[in-house]
């Protein structure tokens, strides 16, 4: 199902109010403290650790970051009360201990990030950590895809009990006139305050931003700003959602407070390094797939062409263009095989007359609707489907764990363009779950922003 976001326009008091206050502000971070090794310490978003990487995490160093988001040790998500009071506790001794010290004055917190693609070339992207006045979706802030109900009820029980958000919502926006950047290239001249290198080789360097009149001039750049959700669409609903808790509980409360703004990492669409990889679907072996139904049922949308040699296989899905309609699938045994969607085809016209041209092109909205949906019975809904699949974007490995007898069924899927994002969340769509993978991912813990 395609859902489309319905913009509430704010009264003439909510213009008033938020007239009063900036819209993409600086605030006092927490961050570890010197001689903490942030290599040692920090994460990648929580949704995409499993319980092998959770592991790894809990035994690297005492402090990091995994005992807060991620801190039940008798599972792999804080699911009881328990475990998020551990995390709040967790998170108030390090605290009190001066392993996590806050800033003495409003910041905001230039990230630098370079890293190579999977096809090798080094890229480097520069974005802004800030805070960001909350507003439903619609009013300058807009997403792309669907979220997963479980995550944000997750999230929210996490927020209530440690009042602090530890992971950056990633939103991009229109610098056309590179006023942004040039500022942001400025401040990286100076020495920087904190770097490290990730497990997956990114190097991460951060500075902080006090000085007023660059604080002032970036904040009034940004603030007229419409930003478009990279990663994070259920981090942002979380805060929405706090803000609606604790606006019950303080409805006098004049408008600036802490719980009215969000935690963002902004960059610029016209910056180079905006990557996007390919969110590839892994099916659980649970499934039961019959290949010959699949391949039977895919045959009504897609050219068929089998590819005994997974080398090339794998080169080709390499090589598919971010936006590109044809995809892969392969099985635990036999030949894999590469899929040519044919538009001319009345069976597919017919049901892509049936949705908005910017879902109707999509790969990921294709492979649903042509294979997943009518050969393997897996519905549109977000927790159905989470339940199923999983995805990545590791083509390489994928292709080695289908074969292992790992998964029932990979397909593998070119990357959706940022040019689609754009026009999805223009139109105020959202695409199916999981429509891109933005990489790489910011680091959990770096800055943490109390509430």
């Amino acid at each position: 199902m395609i859902h489309t976001t319905r913009t509430q326009h704010p009264t003439a008091q909510e213009d008033r109010r938020e007239g009063e206050v900036a819209r993409f502000a600086p605030f006092r971070g927490w961050r570890y403290a010197p001689h903490i090794p942030l290599a040692r310490v920090l994460t990648p978003p929580y949704d995409v650790i499993d319980a092998r990487a959770r592991r790894t995490f809990m035994e690297r160093h005492p402090y990091n970051i995994i005992r807060i988001i991620l801190g039940d040790p008798t599972g792999d998500l804080p699911t009881s009360p328990d475990a998020y009071g551990e995390a709040a506790r967790t998170l108030h001794a390090w605290q009190a201990e001066g392993i996590l010290r806050r800033d003495e004055t409003p910041a905001f917190y230039i990230l630098r990030q370079r890293f190579r693609t999977p096809g090798g070339e080094e890229m480097e992207r520069l974005g802004v950590i800030g805070r960001l006045l909350l507003r439903p979706w619609g009013q300058g802030i807009l997403p792309h895809e669907q979220t997963f109900p479980t995550a944000k009820a997750d999230r929210l029980a996490l927020l209530k009990a440690a009042r602090a958000h530890f992971s950056p919502i990633f939103a991009l926006f229109s610098d056309a006139d590179g006023a942004v950047r040039s500022l942001l290239r400025e401040v990286t001249h100076a020495h920087p305050h904190a770097t490290f290198v990730d497990d997956e080789g990114v190097e991460h360097t951060l500075w902080v931003l006090h000085a007023p009149s660059q604080v002032d001039r970036l904040s009034a750049f940004l603030s007229t700003k419409t930003f478009y959700v990279a990663d994070g669409h259920h981090r942002y609903e979380t805060a929405l959602n706090y803000q609606r808790w604790m606006r019950e509980r303080h409805p006098q409360a004049p408008l600036g407070q802490p719980y009215d703004y969000a935690f963002l990492y902004v960059a610029a669409l016209e910056d180079p390094g905006v990557t996007i990889l390919p969110t590839h679907r892994a099916l659980r072996p649970s499934l039961n797939i019959d290949r010959e139904r699949v391949l039977r049922v895919a045959a009504r949308a897609y050219d068929i062409t089998p590819m005994p040699a997974d080398e090339r296989l794998l080169r080709w899905v390499q090589q598919l263009p971010p936006g590109e309609s044809n995809l892969a699938l392969v099985f635990p045994s036999g030949t894999g095989y590469k899929l040519h969607l044919r538009m001319d085809r009345p069976y597919v016209q017919e049901h892509l007359a049936a949705v908005p041209p910017p879902i109707g092109e999509l790969a990921v909205y294709h492979l649903q609707r042509f294979i997943l949906g009518p050969a393997i019975g897996i519905g549109d809904a977000p927790a159905e489907q989470k339940r199923v699949i999983r995805f990545r974007p590791d083509t390489d490995v994928l292709l080695r764990e289908v074969r292992e007898g790992r998964w029932g069924m990979v397909a593998f899927v070119a990357p959706t363009s940022l040019a689609q994002l754009q026009a999805i969340a223009d139109a105020r769509l959202v695409a199916p779950p999981k429509a891109t993978y933005f990489y790489p991912k910011l680091p959990s813990g770096l800055v943490i922003m109390s509430v």
